[in-house]
């Protein structure tokens, strides 16, 4: 028998208490930077909490693995290894697209809609471009509606099985991700494994799955020109639409 904990905040502090109990060895996968964008006061507890939580369980923990090495925290001494994540390419694969009978770039995000995903430079930089490109929102958040309210030109999907993303996927000509704190984002993987181009952030993880002019496009974080550059690239020698 063994014990398994997501990441080293609560869960994995209850992994130690059970190791200790049930004698049992402890393994820990980290998947996240536990960065926050908003200071509010539920933020601050909650990286007082990890502040106190993350050394004990990756102490306690016979094995920890992560998904990238820029999570990896170095100054604590443990057993620990990066293992990327995978994708289902039975799932995500290249199809053949419907044709939109719009001659403009369809850009795509699929995610979670809060502050660290940075959408709101991506929402103004479609702003600048609003005749040449088209942007779908697939996802859900505490930002939603009020995004709605101030970009009704895009098109806000809202949460939708994971079955039916590969498809709205291969019906978008660039994937972006404008994510300010994320470790190895399977999405991006998922839309790389659609064929479909890139534009990410340089954050974190990320740089670890796509090089910059080669099988993506990176930008700084929180740029709302460096979007629009990127997203200029395509238009001036277009990903298939």
């Amino acid at each position: 028998n063994l014990i398994y904990a997501n990441d080293y905040f609560i869960g994995g502090y209850l992994g130690t208490v059970l190791k200790r109990w049930k004698k049992a060895p402890l393994f820990t996968r980290v998947g996240s930077p536990w960065a926050y964008e908003e200071k509010t006061m539920a933020n601050k507890f909650k990286k007082k909490i990890l502040d106190w939580t993350k050394r004990r369980v990756l102490v306690k923990s016979n094995g920890v693995v992560y998904n990238s090495h820029s999570i990896v925290e170095k100054n604590i001494h443990h057993n620990y290894k990066v293992v990327y994540n995978g994708v289902d390419l039975r799932l995500f694969r290249p199809m053949n697209e419907e044709d939109s009978g719009k001659d403009h770039l369809r850009l795509l995000y699929v995610g979670n809609i809060n502050p660290e995903k940075g959408i709101k430079y991506l929402l103004e930089g479609v702003t600048h471009l609003a005749d040449k490109v088209s942007l779908t929102i697939i996802g859900d958040g505490p930002l939603m509606e009020e995004y709605k309210q101030k970009s009704p030109e895009v098109n806000f999907v809202g949460r939708i099985p994971r079955t039916k993303i590969p498809e709205i996927m291969n019906n978008h000509s660039v994937f972006i991700l404008p994510t300010f704190v994320e470790s190895f984002p399977n999405v991006l993987l998922e839309a790389m494994a659609c064929a479909k181009p890139v534009i990410a952030t340089k954050v974190y993880g990320i740089p670890e799955m796509i090089e910059n002019n080669y099988n993506g496009i990176l930008v700084p974080p929180k740029d709302t020109s460096a979007i629009v550059e990127a997203i200029l690239l395509f238009l001036e020698k277009p990903a298939k639409k």
